[in-house]
């Protein structure tokens, strides 16, 4: 069983990506104070530290660089796999390269 969710994984890229919690919140379309328990639940799930956050902006960590590329490549799949299934749901031949 996995010890952190989907969620937790999108509000960490979206911190890591747009370099604070206010901005990721209004990208995802949430309040900063989800954003910021997610990413903290993510940070105790995975018993990393993941941002430094001594400073203005959370700056990632160096044990965050691996994580956030995996991140970046389940939410890549993630995204395709809800492409296949519409386009299945639509009776749409799905493109070549959705196992890639």
């Amino acid at each position: 069983m996995l010890r952190f969710s989907f969620d937790q994984l999108q509000a960490f890229v979206a911190v890591a990506e747009q370099g604070s919690f206010s901005k990721a919140a209004r990208v995802l379309k949430k309040d900063r104070s989800t954003i910021h328990q997610q990413v903290g639940n993510l940070e105790i799930d995975l018993g990393l530290e993941l941002f430094d956050r001594s400073g203005k902006f959370p700056v990632m960590t160096d044990v965050a660089q691996p994580i956030f590329r995996h991140a970046m490549l389940v939410i890549r799949q993630a995204e395709q796999l809800q492409s296949v299934s519409e386009s299945l749901f639509n009776q749409q031949e799905p493109g070549v390269d959705y196992l890639s």
